[in-house]
């Protein structure tokens, strides 16, 4: 009994026992999970905490955000009242432009109806202004040739020359020939000082009129520049000029005796008489050369006449220079107008003096089979086929670039289906500049626009006019 009771007791004991290790253990395991749980509450603590942070930042960012929104709807707004403001300054500006071009829309249909009985009116204000700067030069020459001309008959005792016979009367002419200075002539023309009241000028042109009222062939050997001579012949146009007044020409050959030097190459195309081919032999001398090109068997005469009679050596060439080789008709001009010769139509009422058929050459050809070391100078006078010729020198140029002293007639030009402006541009495409010789000086300026003579030059681009070119006094004058 004993026994049982000490088994029972060792029993309860050991489930007391048990009881007691499984309540530490739950124990244990609970008070693990508290900490568990405690430090999970410490963890969402600290996350709350954060989470505060972060609100509070945000609220910070809000009101911040929240400030700079009504800082940008004060500006917006501000600006859209700006706007709304030019808005309706523009919407009244558009009804005053919409009705300033309703005006303008009738302003038009009445300039469109004026126009329509104006037809052309732009052409015909140009043509005004030309004739009236014609107008112009025409009363400042009548006022230039009201003071020189005479105020009563001169003592030409016309009675006691008409006596004397063609020998005589040339003789005494050549007696009081003279020659004009290289200087520069403003506002020349070809008629210049044909009225000039001096006696001697006055002589001159009585026995210039004697012999072309007659149509006598009168050879008359003047004085010419450079210590040569020239015969021309009296009733001849070139020779009124030549002999009445003593220079033909006279701004042209003032820039050539600032241009031409010893050693240099002048070509003479439109060679005439030689007045020029003369002039420029005398000025490169010996070491220079000068190549002269006259188709007409009339002034080709005349021409190696004055050559040998001041003993120059220059090479003649007797064709004429174009755009092409072969033959044409050449045209000659009559008894006072000789060296009036074209290959086109003559420009002015004069009297024919036949027709040639005459050799044409371009000059590139020439120049590649004459192969000279230089050229210097081009003077151009051949009675609109100017622009011919360019075209068919055009290699020469580009490779020498000579400076060209060249006639640009209008109306010769056009006979030929050219004109100045085309003659001009074919120039300026090979990059030359043009100039003009200034009416108020006569000395060479550069041309503005759309600015033409009847003679011009043209210097390359790359090489302008020297300053020489503008002196006023002859080349042999102290500087």
């Amino acid at each position: 009994m004993i026994l049982f009771n000490n088994s029972a007791w060792l029993a309860g004991l050991a489930l007391v026992v048990l009881a007691a290790a499984a309540a530490a253990l739950i124990l244990i395991r609970a008070r693990r999970a508290g900490l568990n749980l405690h430090r999970q509450i410490a963890d969402v603590r600290d996350e709350i905490r954060a989470a505060r942070d972060e609100v509070q930042a945000a609220r910070c960012e809000v009101r911040g955000t929240r400030g700079e929104l009504q800082a940008n709807s004060n500006e917006a707004a501000s600006t859209f009242a700006l706007l709304r403001d030019r808005a309706n300054d523009t919407n009244l500006r558009a009804v005053q432009i919409q009705e300033a071009l309703h005006r303008a829309e009738i302003g038009l249909d009445r300039m469109r109806h004026v126009e329509a009985g104006f037809d052309g009116l732009d052409n015909r204000i140009e043509q005004f202004h030309s004739r009236l700067e014609a107008l112009r030069d025409a009363v400042r020459e009548t006022s230039e040739f009201i003071a020189r001309r005479p105020s009563h008959v001169l003592p030409v005792a016309a009675a006691a020359l008409a006596s004397r016979t063609d020998a005589e009367l040339l003789e005494m002419a050549a007696s009081i020939a003279i020659l004009r200075p290289l200087v520069p002539f403003p506002r020349w023309r070809h008629d210049a000082d044909l009225h000039n009241p001096d006696l001697t000028y006055q002589l001159r042109r009585w026995f210039w009129l004697h012999f072309n009222q007659c149509r006598a062939i009168a050879p008359i050997v003047v004085p010419w520049y450079g210590g040569t001579r020239l015969r021309t012949f009296l009733g001849t146009d070139l020779s009124s000029q030549i002999y009445i007044a003593g220079c033909m020409e006279p701004n042209e050959f003032a820039f050539l005796d600032r241009i031409l030097r010893p050693g240099m190459t002048f070509l003479d195309a439109g060679a005439n008489e030689g007045i020029y081919t003369v002039f420029a032999a005398a000025r490169v001398g010996r070491e220079g050369s000068v190549l002269a090109f006259e188709p007409s068997s009339r002034e080709l005469q005349r021409l190696e006449f004055n050559l040998q009679l001041n003993e120059l050596n220059v090479q003649v060439l007797p064709v004429a220079l174009a755009e092409t080789e072969g033959k044409a008709k050449l045209k000659v001009g009559g008894y006072e107008h000789a060296g009036h010769n074209t290959l086109g139509d003559f420009v002015y009422d004069i009297e024919p003096g036949g027709t040639e058929l005459v050799d044409v050459r371009r000059l590139d050809d020439i120049i590649r089979e004459q192969a000279p070391a230089r050229i210097d100078v081009i003077k151009m006078d051949i009675e609109g086929a100017e622009s011919r010729l360019a075209r068919g020198a055009n290699q020469t140029l580009r490779k020498y670039r000579p400076i060209l002293l060249f006639e640009a007639e209008d109306a010769s030009l056009r006979n030929q289906g050219s004109s100045r402006e085309e003659l001009v541009e074919l120039l300026r495409a090979l990059e030359y500049t043009m100039y003009v010789f200034d009416r108020a000086t006569g000395l060479p300026r550069v041309a503005e626009s759309g600015e033409y003579d009847h003679n011009m030059i043209a210097a390359p681009m790359e090489s302008p006019l020297p300053p020489a070119a503008a002196w006023p006094l002859p080349e042999s004058a102290p500087k």
